[in-house]
């Protein structure tokens, strides 16, 4: 089953998106924020925009996935931050282009 979620930014405010096989199941106003974004840390704890960050050998999952958010305040924001359980093995995941490279 393919699960997603989504964030963005429209004249009505931002918004976080949950879908399943492409259809859009909920979606939730992060209300009085901007730039919500996601990221992904791998196992060494770096941060990547997207997941999978690269083609070949690499862990299925991420270790773990934020939301973050700013909240109108200079400099301040909200952060969600969740650690994903899961096998560490490494497997050859296979290869694709993302449409956005």
């Amino acid at each position: 089953m393919l699960i997603g979620c989504a964030t963005w930014q429209d004249e009505g405010g931002s918004w976080l998106a949950y879908s399943e096989e492409g259809e859009v199941l909920w979606k939730l106003e992060l209300r009085g924020s901007g730039s919500p974004r996601f990221q992904y840390i791998d196992a060494e704890g770096e941060e990547h925009d997207r997941w999978p960050p690269a083609l070949g050998v690499q862990e299925v999952l991420p270790a773990a996935v934020a939301l973050s958010w700013s909240t109108g305040d200079a400099g301040a924001g909200r952060l969600l931050l969740a650690s994903v359980r899961h096998s560490r093995e490494p497997r050859f995941a296979i290869p694709f282009e993302s449409e956005a490279d």
